[in-house]
This record gives C-alpha cells, sequence and structure tokens, in this order.
C-alpha cells in the first residue's frame, strides 16, 4: 500500500495512510474526512457528490507511488505503465501546430468504466493539449496535440495522468 495526500484551498491536508488503488474506497475515506471536518459531502446512488465544503475546494492531490515512463522511438510509440497515477515523457516532438498524434498508454488499472484524466505539457514552443481519444480494459489511446498558432513543437512532452 502507499499514501496519498489531499491538500485543500484552505491549507488543510488529508493523508489517507492506506491508499489502497481501489478508487471507491479510497474516495470514500475523503468523505468521510471532509464530513468530519467541517464540510458535508454525500454521494447518491449514481456515484453524483453533492453538498458544501467549508475547505474551498482541493489545492492539489498527491499520490506518493506514481512512477514514469520515457517513450521511445517516435511519438506514436506506446508505452506501459501499470500505476494508477504517473508521469509520460515523450521523444522530443516537432508537431507542426494543429495537428496531433497518438499512443497508447497499457496499464492493468484500466477498466471498461474508468475515467482516465490526462495533462500535457511542453517547455519548448507549442502548446501541448493532451485527451484520451479511447480505451478499453488494459489500455488507452491518448492523443497529444499542438494547439498552438503557429510554432511546431522542438522538445519532449509530458504528460500526466490518473486512472480512478
Amino acid at each position: 500500500m502507499t499514501s496519498a495526500e489531499l491538500k485543500t484551498k484552505a491549507g488543510n491536508i488529508f493523508e489517507i495512510p492506506d491508499w489502497t488503488d481501489d478508487v471507491a474506497k479510497d474516495l470514500a475515506a475523503i468523505l468521510d474526512y471532509l464530513n468530519s471536518s467541517g464540510g458535508e459531502v454525500t454521494k447518491d446512488g449514481n456515484n453524483a457528490f453533492t453538498g458544501t465544503n467549508t475547505h474551498t475546494g482541493v489545492e492539489s492531490f498527491t499520490h506518493s507511488d506514481a512512477r514514469a515512463v520515457t517513450q521511445s522511438t517516435s511519438i506514436t510509440t506506446g508505452v506501459t505503465l501499470d500505476k494508477p497515477t504517473g508521469v509520460i515523457t515523450t521523444v522530443s516532438s516537432t508537431l507542426a501546430h494543429d495537428t496531433a498524434a497518438s499512443f497508447t498508454l497499457t496499464n492493468s488499472f484500466i477498466t471498461a468504466n474508468s475515467v482516465i484524466v490526462v495533462s500535457g505539457y511542453t517547455s519548448g514552443t507549442g502548446v501541448c493539449v493532451a485527451s484520451v481519444v479511447s480505451k478499453t480494459a488494459g489500455s488507452c489511446v491518448i492523443q497529444v496535440a499542438n494547439a498552438g498558432t503557429s510554432a511546431a513543437f522542438n522538445a519532449t512532452l509530458v504528460v500526466h495522468f490518473i486512472v480512478m
């Protein structure tokens, strides 16, 4: 087991000491914490969250067991990372503005019902936008696009992901 930390905008820190990689169980622990410390959050039968939270929102979420993988060969080369959170560094990309490329992330934590959140950035030119364009149990396809208006990428891209 690993630990996770949730920091609210009000500066309160909630640590889940026994992060289980079972998202439903871990979210229940977060809800218990919010309900016991000034907020009132409930989950209905459709897994929708409602209520008030005096913490004024989440500032950051840190998972202590995130891993990283570096893509090899080309921007379309698939990667494997079997963790619920992680960081993918691509090969150096020269995608022109208004173009995109896709690669497969193989990950045993992904189910047919998973929600996968991704974000992308580059330290070079261009504007990196990352999105999940398809998924099946065990993998998803991530698309990285250059949303810049004129410049091509000229560096590696970094894609963060979390599987929920």
